[in-house]
């Protein structure tokens, strides 16, 4: 029997991440997705393990997270060019993942977040990538181009 890549996906249940969590299940690794409507999510993903909860409550990440590989997180966008949203929920995530031993983070940012720019999204961006490189837990970052629009 072989063992699959296991890989938890946080902040993946809706349609942003939708092409990410397909392609990571269509290549055979094995998904947890954590989801506050785990029903809609099952439907969405049936070969996906879906556990209820929420990326803001650290007790529901660390459940998530516990025996994967590793974590693949998505932050909402915070609105109305207001980041404190977004590393809010960024921060709640990790110490959930702390807490749960995670041995590796894949965080979804976006190009040319190396300081503040004054626009919302980008400073959420630097800000929670500055908070994963502080956290202890070992990381890659994607940094797309574009992701939501283009799709």
């Amino acid at each position: 029997m072989t063992s699959k890549f296991k890989l938890a996906a946080i902040g993946c249940s809706g349609p942003v991440a939708q092409h990410f969590v397909e392609g990571f299940l269509n290549e055979g690794a094995a998904v947890r997705i954590l989801a506050r409507s785990p029903d809609v999510v099952r439907q969405r993903y049936p070969n996906a393990e879906v556990i209820a909860g929420s990326m803001k409550q650290p007790a529901d990440v660390a459940r998530a997270v516990e025996g994967v590989d590793t974590a693949f997180l998505i932050t909402p966008m915070g609105m109305k060019n207001d980041p404190s949203s977004e590393i809010e929920a960024a921060r709640l995530a990790l110490e959930g993942m702390q807490r749960g031993q995670l041995q590796h983070l894949i965080y979804n940012s976006c190009l040319g977040v190396n300081r503040e720019f004054g626009v919302g999204i980008l400073d959420a961006k630097y800000h929670i990538e500055q908070m994963i490189a502080e956290s202890g837990i070992s990381y890659s970052v994607l940094r797309c181009g574009t992701y939501m629009e283009d799709l």
